[in-house]
């Protein structure tokens, strides 16, 4: 219970310190709709678009959720990007098992973008509340190699 109640501390003052910061933001709210026109007729299954400012928020409203991505273009060089991204979740659901508007921490990421013929995409130094508290805890173990290994 202790670390269930660490990380969802943690996703909660961080979330709450991510809202402050996109209050100052452009914007971008895409909605399932917006998407659907957007995107009407074209196959859209293996990429997941958006648009995108230099320095701004994205939000992707849901009927449950609203996901708010953080993002600034870090480098630029040629067709590849390297974004940072701090993304935040707000639960409006139905069932109330939260306030209304309680913003809780997703994950920070930089972010590998290459367009190409083909779009390539990865993230790098991942971070997010439970790798947090298990690394606080020496529960969980980063070396040289990308992958992480939770010890038992």
């Amino acid at each position: 219970m202790k670390t269930t109640k660490q990380i969802y501390l943690l996703m909660e003052k961080k979330g709450r310190e991510l809202a402050a910061l996109a209050e100052g933001l452009d914007k971008i709210i895409v909605t399932e709709e917006t998407l659907r026109t957007m995107f009407d007729g074209k196959e859209t299954d293996s990429v997941n678009a958006s648009p995108i400012l230099e320095k701004g928020v994205s939000i992707q409203v849901r009927d449950e959720i609203k996901d708010y991505l953080i993002f600034e273009v870090m480098e630029r060089e040629g067709v590849s990007f390297k974004i940072h991204c701090e993304s935040y979740q707000e639960y409006c659901g139905k069932e109330k098992k939260l306030p209304e508007s309680t913003p809780l921490w997703a994950y920070t990421a930089d972010i590998s973008v290459s367009f190409g013929e083909e779009i390539s995409i990865s993230a790098e130094s991942f971070d997010n509340a439970f790798v947090s508290v298990y690394r606080k805890q020496k529960l969980y173990i980063c070396g040289e190699k990308p992958r992480c290994l939770r010890r038992g």
